[in-house]
């Protein structure tokens, strides 16, 4: 599934659209995982499509 997600966001965030949107704009692309009903995961990727480090709870982003 990792792969497969990271495919897919990767192609919309090297789009030619979004890298329009994001020329002169501060640009943050996540993956957002719900993990029971408590747990919120958010995963950044940079502009090339690589992640940012590891998924982390949404509640330690605050």
């Amino acid at each position: 599934i990792k792969n497969d997600v990271r495919a897919q966001l990767k192609s919309y965030v090297q789009s030619p659209g979004v890298r329009k949107l994001a020329q002169n704009r501060k640009f943050h692309a996540h993956l957002v995982l719900i993990v029971g009903s408590r747990k919120v995961l958010v995963w950044g990727m940079d502009t090339n499509g690589e992640w940012i480090g590891l998924p982390v709870l949404a509640e330690k982003m605050l």
